[in-house]
């Protein structure tokens, strides 16, 4: 599946949420999705000017109707030749040229660089973050377009999922900027965390093409194995609710926690549960294990930690393979979840 693909998988469920807002909320559809206007964006010394015209709808539902529709030329009002958007480059009060924008309805901003050498659009009225051309550089000359960026050209996939985001949009960046020595773009990009931060992504204008390594630089909720003692509590998982009913421990020779870490073969972490992810659910969980002669899981049997947390923890526990041994043994694994850096599969960053 290419990009365009996920994509599209990604809008229409968008699409279609958008919809029941508009349709049940007047007040969303006027503060929040107010239709598109001309706007004009000039350079820091206002010798070069973009007016963007966008496209003229119909309204908000019936572009998003369209949308879910898969419609050509979604909400455009009927009538109206060459409806689309447009942007027109001025020096000096001068028309340089006029073109057709990449966008469906409008940029939600521009920048226009100092010597008119180029124009940059960033996202779309319908959705911030989305699509393939969230940055779009064109030609200060020509109008024609040098490339088009979407956010999985400069970031990873870990990094758009951590990102702050709203009903349809990817919260991503903050206020860009140009540097003229070497003809660079800087993005900036948020990295969200108690303190609002954010890192730097640098584009040739020239081309469009990136010159910092994609690699993760945004935390995300991962889960670690501790080794430490797992301290004696009262259960706090009644164990009748326990997925998978315990086999008795008569006989299952109990051994430390860094003991049973040592015997793990394979112990592959579940994925975040988007649930735990959405309140950011941390902390540690303790679980005591059953081990066959084979090095099977017989029982997870959970005893602390975050509520919503337990159930992923416990289906992968399952699945893990420890070193055989002559008897059965036991012992508790403590496991953390916490909000770190990682690169390359390794935790760099806590």
């Amino acid at each position: 599946m290419d990009k365009k693909d996920i994509q599209h998988g990604i809008m229409k469920p968008i699409f279609c949420l958008l919809l029941v807002i508009l349709g049940f909320s007047a007040t969303v559809q006027a503060d929040t999705w107010r239709l598109p206007t001309v706007e004009k964006y000039c350079s820091a010394n206002k010798k070069y000017c973009l007016k963007v015209e966008p496209k003229k709808l119909e309204s908000q539902l019936a572009f998003f109707q369209d949308k879910v529709d898969e419609k050509d030329n979604p909400g455009s009002v009927k009538g109206i030749p060459d409806n689309f958007c447009k942007g027109s480059f001025f020096a000096k009060g001068k028309r340089l040229w006029n073109v057709r924008l990449v966008n469906d309805v409008a940029p939600v901003s521009a920048l226009v660089s100092n010597n008119g050498d180029y124009v940059i659009t960033f996202d779309n009225w319908h959705g911030i973050g989305y699509g393939d051309d969230v940055v779009s550089i064109y030609s200060g000359q020509t109008g024609t377009l040098i490339k088009k960026l979407g956010l999985s050209d400069f970031l990873t996939e870990s990094d758009i999922y951590n990102l702050p985001a709203s009903t349809s949009s990817i919260h991503w960046h903050g206020t860009h900027e140009i540097d003229y020595e070497t003809s660079k773009l800087i993005l900036r990009v948020v990295k969200p965390g108690k303190d609002k931060q954010f890192f730097d992504v640098h584009v040739n204008l020239k081309d469009g093409t990136v010159v910092d390594k994609v690699e993760d630089r945004i935390p995300s909720l991962h889960f670690l194995l501790l080794s430490k003692i797992a301290e004696k509590t009262d259960p706090v998982f009644p164990v009748k609710e326990n997925a998978t009913p315990c086999s008795s421990r008569d006989g299952a020779v109990p051994i430390s926690t860094a003991e049973l870490n040592t015997r793990i073969i394979s112990n592959e972490m579940p994925k975040y549960p988007p649930a735990a992810r959405a309140v950011r659910a941390t902390g540690e969980s303790v679980f005591e294990l059953v081990i066959s002669p084979d090095g099977e899981v017989e029982c997870v049997t959970p005893i602390s930690g975050h509520l919503l947390l337990r159930t992923a923890l416990v289906n992968a526990m399952k699945k893990w393979k420890f070193q055989k041994s002559e008897n059965r043994y036991t012992g508790k694994i403590m496991i953390e979840g916490k909000s770190v850096l990682m690169l390359n599969g390794n935790v760099v960053e806590y």
